[in-house]
């Protein structure tokens, strides 16, 4: 009755498509444990009364004791249960404050926080637990480890690094989920960081896992973070090209990337006339493109470029200038030294 009662609460949040209140997580953090705690205690006192004709001279009674002690071992676990998933609260107020334009948490994180806390009260709770199962106390167990606990941490130095990796992408910053990276040869979208591997969303479809320990130490371009998109390439006519038509070419191509409102006003685009190849006249052609009022993104970009390339197409082909193509020409001579 009680969870059918819980449950009916929660259900105003999907009816009312809003964010669950406080009160609302904690409700829904202890719908499981406490139908655990519930059918623990409440087993063991349904089963109180048989236990009288296992008792023993003396007052002893071993199957009491055991029952009691399990119902303490299940009411514990409920417990941690129970603090394990209203950590929530704790997720839910920091993604509302990453999102948040005036404050300095990013996603990451909000995100390796709530882990950090889950994780840390998994291994609480199981050490307690431990602890009353065997008897055993944690301090002095821990400390008695030596020479063993040289051995796993040996073991276990990959994880280790991958963690400090964790922490130093924390701090550091160098992206943030959603953003576009090149990592070595990986050039993708990241999806996830995790304690051990950082998630990457390739542009074919393909999911890569890279080690934190590899991201820290290799060089990572961040796409993301880029003011403007940089725009280099060659431009090449004919040989036979007049003088003023080369001129003119330089005009053309300058005035139409000039006159494109996501050109970049900060950066003007660069037109020369630079060089002599084998088979044409080069023209450098370097253009930088920053949308006004928002940030420059890949679609956006290959649009411009396309929209830029059509029309000095366009505009050579009205002004009668030919783009080259590798041609070889041939000289016959027919003097006395150089017969036909």
């Amino acid at each position: 009755g009680l969870s059918y009662f819980i449950k009916r609460r929660l259900r105003r949040i999907e009816t009312e498509a809003r964010a669950p209140t406080w009160p609302e997580v904690i409700l829904e953090a202890a719908c499981k444990p406490l139908c655990l705690f519930i059918w623990v205690y409440g087993t063991y006192a349904a089963l109180s009364p048989l236990f009288v004709h296992f008792e023993k001279p003396f007052g002893e009674n071993v199957l009491r004791n055991v029952a009691s002690r399990a119902a303490d071992i299940g009411g514990l676990l409920a417990v941690v249960w129970f603090i394990y998933r209203v950590v929530r609260l704790v997720d839910l107020e920091l993604d509302k404050r990453a999102k948040s334009p005036e404050s300095r948490i990013e996603d990451l994180e909000a995100s390796l926080v709530g882990k950090t806390l889950r994780w840390a009260i998994a291994i609480v709770g199981g050490v307690l637990i431990l602890q009353y199962v065997t008897g055993i106390q944690a301090g002095p167990l821990i400390a008695s480890l030596g020479l063993g606990g040289l051995a796993v941490a040996l073991a276990a130095k990959e994880s280790i690094a991958n963690l400090f990796g964790t922490v130093t992408i924390a701090f550091d910053r160098p992206f943030k989920v959603g953003d576009r990276v090149k990592i070595d040869s990986h050039d993708g979208f990241v999806e996830a960081v995790g304690y051990r591997s950082t998630k990457i969303r390739l542009w074919n479809g393909n999911l890569v896992n890279l080690p934190n320990q590899k991201i820290i130490s290799s060089s990572t371009e961040n796409f993301a973070r880029r003011p403007h998109i940089w725009w280099k390439t060659d431009i090449t006519i004919t040989y036979d090209t007049p003088p003023e038509k080369v001129d003119r070419a330089v005009e053309l191509i300058h005035d139409i990337l000039e006159q494109d409102e996501e050109t970049s006003r900060e950066w003007p685009p660069w037109i020369f006339f630079d060089g002599f190849n084998e088979w044409s006249l080069n023209m450098r052609v370097m253009a930088w493109f920053k949308p006004q009022g928002k940030e420059p993104a890949n679609f956006d970009y290959y649009s411009w470029r396309q929209r830029s390339c059509r029309k000095i197409l366009r505009s050579f082909a009205e002004e009668g200038i030919q783009f080259a193509f590798p041609t070889r020409t041939t000289h016959l001579a027919n003097d006395d030294k150089r017969q036909l």
